[in-house]
């Protein structure tokens, strides 16, 4: 009986062990070199809104990046190569747009990250919160 006991949970550790869906934590998330594209499912604090939009992340360098927006409803590109400078702290990262305040300008969470999606959220948890959910192209 003790063999049937210990041959079971040997089987159940293995198995356990073994099962992975690459999750990575967000402090090891690395984002130096990387492109993210996606839908940001934007909240407009004056007009009490969502719009959404399709984005292009591109993370150049550790400090910094550029990205592109388009509106989904009307098909018009919104920003271009717009530059900006970021901070991975953990489960944030803070990104500074540095030309002028833009869509993804600010706190950003990460609610949620594997190897190849990730999803950031402004407010996580309330019903004005901006959402990014992106896909690792590069």
């Amino acid at each position: 009986m003790k063999k049937l006991i210990i041959l079971l949970s040997l089987c159940l550790l293995f198995i356990s062990g073994g099962c992975s869906d690459k999750d990575e934590a967000p402090e090891d998330l690395i984002l130096n070199q990387t492109v993210w594209k996606g839908i940001l499912y934007n909240w407009d604090d004056f007009t009490k809104e969502q719009t959404n939009y399709e984005i292009l992340l591109t993370f150049s360098s550790e400090e910094g990046g550029y990205f592109n927006a388009t509106d989904l409803d009307s098909g018009e590109e919104i920003f271009k190569g717009v530059s900006f400078i970021y901070q991975h702290d953990g489960k944030q990262i803070h990104i500074y747009s540095l030309f002028t305040d833009t869509l993804i300008s600010g706190y950003w969470w990460i609610t949620e990250s594997t190897n190849k999606k990730m999803t950031l959220e402004t407010f996580p948890g309330t019903d004005y919160s901006s959402k990014m959910i992106l896909t690792k192209k590069l």
